[in-house]
């Protein structure tokens, strides 16, 4: 328990570091000042109220926090010249040469280089410098991990902004610039790190086998399963497996680790004495994390789930519970950006819900087969729906926060696919890994295991596929506050805690889960109800910070978003979050009408089908409404595209005597938003940035997350706007 606390404490303090940056000689005073105090507390025995919940002084604990406040403060970058983030946005061109630090991220929009700099030369200055440089390369090269390169271009500060800061993301990964379409020569001299650069091209040249021995689809998701290369995953593909809650299975992350831990411990145990299971059940998770190239999202999220699993197997979960704790304090000492890494997360999330959780789970599920069928029942059914049922629903359990907080996304559907899809994934693993590795000796016997592993990816496929379509299997949550991440750890710690004392009073606990089920069926019945389509045209103008959205609801409840590039995504999130059905989040359509659309338009939002205006580019998977000028909507309902121009386009809305137009920057007010007149021609609504009339009188602005709402049956209109 001592080592739990100070763990935490020490975690605790990273993240404190982040609110309050003080200077390090702070911290540093605060901690030596707070570790006397806990040897005077100790002593003299005061807090001992404190003591109830633990041994260590309260004044230690505090010390442990501000070490954790220190090791952040000292891990942040001193910005001197020898520093490549300290030249950022100074030159209109620099040279930056060093060794490729990951291999390259090939996508069908480029290529992505992560580089070590080394030196950087300008002007005819060299300077020595150390850091790290993310570049988008237009070209695909022949490059591998360690290689020498040179990049030429503008050394830039990340970009941020459109509800997602690409700064914070690369910060978080110690990098701090940025070079988009660089030129890029190589250099001669010998390539770096033979071990991993030789483990690397093992994993490039089996995926090629793969890619020879399966077609598209299989090979991207048996790539992803046991090689950890997940680029050229559909993205349809990627949405099945969101929405069906089996992601975990198409890449190598925290969760499915822990999972793999867990089958490995209980393979094991059915061959040896439990001493053996953790050397033997961590041996099998380091030769996996070997196999895939040792990447450090994958290094991670397996020594967690081997020590997880060390201190589970060695005696009381509390065990396990201190070994894990230790174990990512440990890791964030090397490196204090892990705690915002969202594979950080979810590999201690899933490891801890497997320690907390997979043994009562089993324990009491076996206790319930053998009170109705026996004890040869319990023992038959006890692993299987342990391993494919339990064992999941227990990392779900604690991952759920984290996956609401990065990807704003629930799947309802999970408890169905993940029984479906489980049971063949260790088969998948074995066979994909064996076909892998023959494929590198002896190409037939490759292809000849390949035909074998088919049928289970492409089962996996057609499943997740299938379930996917279930209406109401996935729920988009919208942005959520960290606060109540923290609420429902707090509420799951407090039940975990006080488990006996809450289930020995039965009768109350079953009135109030019976009272929560019936009120949450009465939220989603009246939801239900209210969101049902009234066979009438609602046009809702959503204020979203920096640009504003227009939602079409046809008569019928088909769903349109008008969005312009400056809108926030996040703002949008949030006003969708109030107005679209609990059980249906997809849009049926996005029309990307700024000026120039990008890939920030489409963070966080759902939509079965996406269109822009003006033409995107020739790499972007969006349809361009200049091919046929018109989006045809249920009920009669019509967009039609008059003016495209460069800030965008001029729209017209028809519904039958009822048109509304949206001038989109076309026009000469540049600020117009919404245009509508009456039959008769007069001016029925006009609305602006900062300025709005109704019937020709002035009404207040939009307030922040505002908004405002036509209702038209074709031939009246009714105007609600918010307070």
């Amino acid at each position: 328990m001592p080592l739990l606390w100070l763990s935490m404490a020490f975690i605790l303090g990273l993240l404190l570091a982040e609110a309050l940056p003080l200077p390090w000689l702070v911290y540093a005073g605060l901690a030596a000042v707070l570790g006397l105090l806990a040897w005077l507390e100790q002593r003299r025995g005061w807090w001992k109220a404190w003591r109830k919940w633990c041994r260590l002084p309260v004044a230690l604990v505090l010390a442990a926090v501000m070490l954790g406040g220190l090791r952040a403060q000292l891990a942040r970058p001193a910005w001197l010249p020898s520093e490549l983030g300290w030249h950022n946005d100074l030159y209109a061109s620099a040279r930056v040469e060093g060794v490729l630090a990951v291999p390259p991220d090939q996508r069908e929009s480029g290529t992505l280089l992560r580089l070590r700099a080394e030196r950087l030369l300008v002007n005819g200055q060299i300077y020595p410098v150390s850091g790290l440089l993310q570049a988008r390369v237009k070209q695909a090269g022949n490059w591998q991990y360690g290689d020498a390169v040179a990049l030429q271009g503008r050394l830039l500060t990340p970009p941020e902004g459109g509800g997602f800061s690409y700064r914070d993301y690369l910060e978080r990964q110690g990098i701090y610039s940025y070079m988009l379409f660089p030129q890029v020569e190589d250099l001669p001299s010998a390539p770096r790190s033979g071990l991993l650069r030789g483990l690397y091209a093992l994993r490039e040249q089996a995926y090629r086998r793969l890619q020879g021995f399966l077609p598209h689809d299989e090979a991207a998701l048996l790539g992803g399963i046991v090689l950890g290369i997940e680029s050229d995953i559909p993205a349809e593909v990627e949405r099945d497996f969101q929405d069906t809650g089996t992601a975990h299975i198409v890449v190598i992350s925290g969760f499915n680790i822990a999972i793999l831990a867990a089958l490995f411990a209980r393979l094991v145990g059915r061959f040896f004495t439990r001493w053996w299971i953790p050397p033997l059940a961590g041996l099998g998770v380091v030769l996996y994390t070997l196999m895939v190239g040792g990447q450090p999202p994958v290094t991670r999220a397996a020594l967690m789930g081997v020590m997880g699993l060390l201190g589970e197997q060695l005696g009381r979960r509390q065990s396990g519970v201190n070994s894990l704790a230790f174990t990512a304090a440990l890791m964030c000492l090397f490196n204090p950006q892990l705690p915002y890494d969202a594979s950080f997360q979810l590999s201690f999330a899933a490891t801890l819900g497997l320690v907390l959780y997979a043994a009562p789970l089993q324990n009491g599920f076996e206790a319930w087969v053998e009170r109705r069928w026996g004890e040869a029942a319990a023992k038959r059914w006890g692993g299987p729906v342990s391993e494919y049922v339990l064992f999941t629903l227990a990392a779900q359990l604690t991952t759920l926060p984290v996956i609401v907080l990065h990807f704003q996304r629930v799947s309802l559907s999970a408890l169905i696919a993940n029984p479906l899809v489980l049971p063949v994934q260790p088969l998948i693993m074995v066979l994909g890994s064996l076909t892998a590795l023959a494929g590198l000796v002896f190409a037939p016997l490759g292809q000849l295991l390949a035909w074998l592993v088919w049928p289970l990816l492409a089962y996996t496929l057609r499943a997740a596929h299938l379930l996917a379509k279930l209406p109401g299997g996935a729920l988009d949550t919208g942005a959520v506050l960290p606060l109540w991440a923290l609420v429902f750890y707090a509420l799951l710690l407090l039940l975990t805690l006080r488990w006996k004392q809450i289930a020995a009073r039965k009768a109350p606990l079953r009135f109030a889960a019976l009272a929560a089920g019936l009120m949450a069926a009465s939220a989603l019945v009246w939801q239900a109800v209210l969101a049902r389509p009234d066979g009438r045209l609602h046009l809702i103008l959503l204020d979203a910070r920096g640009g504003p959205g227009l939602l079409v609801i046809t008569p019928r409840g088909q769903t349109l978003l008008v969005e312009s590039d400056s809108a926030s995504p996040t703002a949008l999130r949030r006003a969708l979050g109030r107005r679209l059905p609990l059980l249906n989040r997809q849009l049926d359509a996005l029309l990307l009408a700024g000026g120039a659309p990008s890939a920030a338009n489409l963070q966080g939002l759902a939509a079965r089908q996406v269109f822009a205006v003006p033409e995107p580019a020739d790499e972007s998977p969006w349809t361009s409404l200049a091919e046929n000028g018109r989006i045809g909507l249920e009920g009669g309902v019509e967009l039609e595209l008059e003016t495209p121009c460069a800030q965008g386009a001029a729209l017209t809305l028809r519904y039958g005597d009822f048109s509304a137009r949206m001038p989109g920057g076309c026009e000469e007010d540049q600020e117009a938003l919404l245009w509508v007149e009456t039959a008769g021609g007069d001016p029925l609504l006009a609305v602006a940035q900062g300025r709005m009339e109704i019937n020709g009188a002035r009404q207040p602005a939009l307030p922040p997350g505002g908004w405002l709402e036509l209702v038209t049956d074709g031939q009246q209109v009714w105007v609600y706007k918010s307070r």
